[in-house]
């Protein structure tokens, strides 16, 4: 009977799903990857590529974060070599102005907004001065840059939290709140009568523009009204100011309002009036439920109110009636793999619900998404990689291009296999951005 038994559980173990130690492990095939692109010192955007970036979402700094959260995951001192030497990379890209120049240099993922806010995290991890002069440098220059009218503050047309004001408010909450800059606090407020200057009133609610004058809306986190309603919440939960609170109430109230909620599901649409984006969702981190379930997640935590925790929730009910890991259902747009916008942003998003919620049917769907993601990444001597998708704002590269960054690459992949691992390890993830409430 014990012969039998043992078989059994041996039986069962080899057709369970895969341990937590096989996504820490790809998560490192993945940093001997990105090591094996170096040139000059530090990795290339993409692999055979001579540009290295700054920021996070495609150049060294996203890459510094991967590898600074693998070190503190595994205490291998290899990998804070390497996210020190991209810590001093782009602690050198660090101009003595911020330049006019699209994306905008002052931007959170784009820009030096987000370099501050790394070369913070590399001091906090290493005690190093050099690393916290360097945020603070970004800091000023950000100050610097600040163009001021009738006490209101902009650095570019751009409402929105990937390229524009938001973003660069989150970081000017966070050098506040975790680096004592109260000049800091004052500006994001600036910022913030700017926003309300350029909201627009509908029916019902506050809605935003990504950018002032475009003749298109895209609603949902990277450019639109839930990630804008998300730094008032944040700039709330930094001043009490009710107005602020109010703010974030009105986005949400006006999110509510265009919503998609039949089945107790809740999608936000892509945009309009492209006739191309009518009827149309996405799922992930950009234009989709995975990115503005964090709008409602926080205003759960900020205000208490159980309600805002369930529309979280039902966000995740839109993303499983999409039908991935498969092939989409009528009304959604076909998927990448990637961070920005793709099936990594869904994975991290169900792995951070888990953490939060403990249900197990979202482990279960995050470990759905990251296999499917490993299944069609390309493995070799160098490591593991994936091939980079193709965007139409992006140039179409001759050959298949594999990046290192953030929102398209290594980076990315790797953080995304980190939550995992921390979510099935019942850790938390060291790291984490200004527009992550979880």
């Amino acid at each position: 009977m014990k012969i039998l038994l043992t078989i059994i559980v041996f039986v069962l173990a080899s057709c369970s799903p895969e341990q937590p130690t096989s996504y820490l492990t790809a998560a490192k095939e993945t940093a001997q990857w990105i090591r094996s692109t170096e040139r000059n010192g530090i990795w290339p955007d993409a692999e055979g590529d001579s540009v290295a970036g700054y920021d996070i979402g495609g150049g060294a700094a996203g890459v510094t974060v991967f590898f600074a959260e693998l070190y503190l995951r595994t205490g291998e001192t290899s990998y804070l070599r390497d996210a020190c030497k991209g810590a001093d990379y782009i602690l050198a890209q660090i101009p003595p102005a911020l330049k006019d120049s699209f994306p905008p240099q002052s931007g959170f993922y784009n820009g030096f907004g987000g370099v501050g806010f790394v070369l913070h995290q590399l001091y906090k991890i290493t005690k190093e001065k050099k690393y916290e002069d360097g945020a603070r440098q970004c800091t000023r220059l950000i100050h610097d840059a600040a163009k001021r009218k009738d006490g209101r503050v902009s650095w570019s047309a751009f409402n929105d939290l990937l390229f524009g004001d938001a973003g660069t408010g989150l970081y000017l909450i966070h050098a506040y709140s975790e680096m004592n800059d109260q000049a800091s606090l004052e500006l994001a407020k600036e910022i913030a009568e700017n926003l309300l200057d350029s909201a627009l009133h509908e029916p019902i609610g506050l809605n935003w523009k990504f950018r002032k004058g475009a003749p298109f809306v895209l609603p949902n986190f990277s450019h639109g009204t839930a990630g804008v309603s998300y730094f008032f919440l944040s700039l709330y939960e930094a001043t009490k100011d009710e107005r602020y609170l109010k703010t974030a109430l009105e986005g949400a109230a006006y999110l509510q309002s265009i919503a998609k909620t039949d089945g107790g599901i809740f999608l936000v649409p892509y945009g309009w009036p492209n006739p191309a984006w009518k009827d149309l969702y996405e799922i992930g981190w950009a234009h989709g439920a995975a990115g503005t379930a964090r709008l409602f997640y926080s205003l759960a935590v900020v205000t208490g109110d159980k309600k805002w925790l369930e529309q979280a929730h039902a966000c995740g009910e839109g993303i499983l009636s999409s039908g991935i890991p498969g092939i989409p259902a009528a009304g959604f747009s076909a998927t990448t793999d990637d961070m920005r916008f793709g099936l990594a942003s869904v994975a991290d998003f169900f792995s951070y619900k888990f953490m939060s919620w403990r249900d197990s049917s979202d482990i279960y769907f995050a470990k759905q998404i990251a296999d499917t993601i490993l299944a069609r990444s390309v493995i070799g001597n160098h490591g593991r990689k994936w091939i980079m998708p193709a965007f139409p704002f992006l140039p179409k590269p001759d050959l298949p291009k594999f990046s290192t960054g953030y929102f398209y690459g290594g980076a990315g992949y790797g953080l995304m296999l980190l939550h995992l691992d921390a979510a099935l390890t019942k850790r938390t993830p060291a790291i984490r951005f200004p527009d992550n409430p979880f």
